[in-house]
């Protein structure tokens, strides 16, 4: 692989992401705010972990939504948490996070290694959540006042790397939240979902042996269902829920808000929340691969067990399992997350988004914010196995690479209408950026905003380098910048203030900041600059995304 020297600032876009488990359990708890509060959720008694006395929240950290998916539960649907005697406060866990890996690509190029460690709280006992609530609104839980908006935050990463409080702990959106009297405040959960193998193995051989394809999809499904069943005992009000997610966090959010069964009445379905807010929705592939694709990767992942079924496979050693996962996901191609990814399975997922926008199957009461950032295609381009700047590479064979069902004639039209050489300054490297950005990301957002009718709020993220993954910083800023992170705090905490308020008022323009508008037939969105702010559109990548917005091979 080519490995692209980077400076210091960009190399610090991956610092968070990188430092895996490395947050404590926080806040500590205040000696001078006695006692902590614990709330009865029926299964558990969970006590508060700690008290934050600047920001003036309560964290119960830890409370486990699923029993531990080990045992028979490895590989399988999540299952509702059993009776836990006893009181707990979350702080006998050392943050648990769930087994993950990174591709060599990926930790080459930030992190200057073939191979990262395992994390000393990498387990499989890791289904568990945060919530962060704000002591006014706790203290009128049991009153008869409005109950509290709820902003629930849900990771990406390829669905191979994240954990709850990876990137932050959300306190600085709880501080904007509460920084107008008059604003109710926001109560702020962060969940875990089980990643690579242990989450997302899918194709019938798999469901045949008793897997659970998409796991790690129905462990957030889960989580978001104890919001509903339980976020009232501390405040918070069931019918007032916003997801926000990032990448794979958003695209999970856009498969939950999609999901069905095959012959089921999806109108009688109950979607999880009511908002939802999509930061660089990120589908991992452009279309979902066959379910023989599947059936190989899992049988070719029980080769590298030196297994021969699924219940072999639940019997063996974690550290097996982990080594395996590893084992799989570091040899991803360059740019790519591929193996470990959404499956159809007939009951939950039946296709990529844009599927289930285009046949109706969606909740069109949920109000929705989309953002991208402006470079989003760079991570994705430089870091292919064969660059665009190579002797060897090919765009019309990198199509279809990512489409392999795709005609001569649509590959033609890809190359030489939608993405010419003359439209990005005549190199191969341009277009083949400009074409990952639509085809990972940007045109997922599109298609968002056309099944609202181009009625939801929008913006953009072009602080440089505006790359993927870089504005995750700044929606989880808590007043800290970490060495090397390039963050600018008045535009970080705009953003939170931008969505908190889209969380509490089911709109995001209040205080005064520039107005973000709903997008429209022109494709209107607010551009966040170090310049200032302004109202943007792109009229060629709108034309281009109409394509990959009904374009399925």
């Amino acid at each position: 692989m080519q490995l692209i020297q980077l400076g210091a600032t960009t190399v610090g876009l991956l610092s968070q992401l990188a430092a895996s488990t490395a947050i404590p359990n926080w806040p500590p708890h205040d000696p001078h705010h006695q006692p902590l509060p614990t709330v009865d959720l029926g299964y558990v008694k969970q006590r508060a972990s700690g008290f934050n006395a600047t920001g003036k929240y309560y964290n119960f950290t830890n409370i486990a939504f699923a029993q531990p998916p080990v045992g028979d539960l490895r590989f399988a649907a999540p299952q509702p948490p059993k009776f836990i005697a006893g009181v707990q406060d979350g702080n006998d866990k050392i943050n648990p996070t769930c087994p993950q890996a990174w591709p060599i690509w990926l930790s080459e190029t930030f992190m200057n290694t073939s191979s990262v460690p395992k994390g000393p709280s990498e387990t499989e006992d890791c289904l568990y959540l945060d919530v962060l609530v704000p002591e006014k609104i706790f203290n009128q839980r049991q009153g008869w006042g409005r109950k509290a908006p709820v902003l629930v935050w849900i990771y990406g990463g390829g669905f191979v790397i994240g954990a709850k409080t990876q990137n932050g702990d959300g306190s600085g959106l709880i501080a904007e939240s509460t920084n107008n009297p008059q604003d109710e405040g926001v109560i702020f959960v962060a969940l875990n979902y089980r990643l690579g193998a242990f989450g997302w193995l899918g194709g019938s051989d798999f469901q045949k042996e008793g897997g659970a394809s998409n796991a790690g999809l129905l462990d957030q499904r889960l989580a978001l269902e104890w919001v509903q069943q339980n976020i009232g005992k501390f405040g918070g009000d069931p019918g007032r829920v916003t997801v926000i997610g990032e990448s794979g966090g958003a695209a999970s959010i856009g498969q939950h808000l999609t999901a069905g069964k095959q012959g089921h009445n999806f109108a009688a379905r109950k979607t999880p929340f009511q908002q939802a807010i999509y930061q660089s929705p990120d589908q991992g592939s452009p279309s979902i691969p066959s379910d023989a694709t599947f059936n190989t990767r899992y049988h070719d992942f029980l080769k590298t067990l030196k297994v021969s079924n699924l219940q072999e496979a639940r019997a063996l050693s974690s550290d097996a399992l982990y080594e395996a996962n590893k084992a799989t996901v570091e040899i991803y191609p360059g740019g790519m997350f591929t193996t470990f990814a959404l499956s159809i399975d007939g009951s939950y997922v039946l296709g990529n988004i844009n599927d289930g926008l285009n046949a109706g199957r969606y909740d069109r009461n949920v109000k929705t914010m989309t953002s991208y950032n402006a470079d989003e295609g760079e991570l994705f381009t430089f870091t292919l196995d064969t660059p665009p700047t190579s002797d060897n590479f090919s765009f019309p064979a990198y199509v279809k690479f990512l489409y392999p069902s795709a005609s001569p004639n649509d590959i033609n039209h890809i190359s030489n209408d939608l993405y010419p050489l003359s439209a990005n300054s005549g190199q191969e490297y341009d277009r083949t950026s400009t074409f990952n950005a639509d085809v990972f990301i940007v045109c997922n957002a599109y298609a968002l905003q056309n099944a609202y009718n181009n009625q939801a709020f929008a913006y953009e993220f072009s602080v440089p380098p505006a790359w993927h993954i870089q504005d995750i910083s700044y929606t989880l800023f808590n007043g800290h910048i970490s060495p090397g992170l390039p963050l600018i705090p008045a535009i970080a905490v705009d953003m939170q203030t931008y969505f908190t308020n889209f969380a509490m008022h089911g709109n995001p323009n209040q205080r005064g900041l520039t107005a973000m508008p709903v997008f429209g037939n022109q494709g209107n969105m607010l551009n966040l600059t170090t310049d200032g702010y302004k109202v943007v559109n792109e009229p060629a990548r709108m034309e281009r995304c109409k394509f990959w917005e009904k374009y399925n091979v």
